[in-house]
């Protein structure tokens, strides 16, 4: 089993629309551009100062655009939609009459 260790302060991005976070994001550089520094903003609005600094870092490089949320689509199916099809019908159809495998007290080949 591998163990990967846990960053001491992880804070999970916070539930919410995508209108909220990037809300938050802005207030976070709002805070910045008052004064208060990385660690200070990190605080007040519940995130790692690291995703404040990437915040500042994707506004002056990508503008307003760069603080919009991007959902991660996830992994990728190992099926397809035909072979999906196909499991769904099997399913529905039931367990077969001649089946290869050996039933409950039959010796197996």
């Amino acid at each position: 089993m591998v163990v990967v260790p846990q960053r001491e302060h992880a804070v999970p991005r916070p539930k919410g629309s995508a209108e909220l976070i990037e809300a938050r994001r802005r207030q976070a550089l709002r805070l910045l551009d008052e004064g208060y520094s990385l660690n200070e903003v990190g605080r007040m609005i519940g995130s790692a100062p690291s995703s404040v600094m990437r915040w500042r870092d994707a506004l002056q490089s990508g503008g307003e655009e760069a603080l919009k949320v991007r959902f991660s689509p996830g992994r990728p199916p190992a099926l397809t939609a035909a072979q999906r099809k196909q499991i769904v019908k099997l399913l529905l159809k039931g367990a077969m009459t001649t089946a290869s495998v050996p039933s409950c007290g039959q010796q197996g080949g």
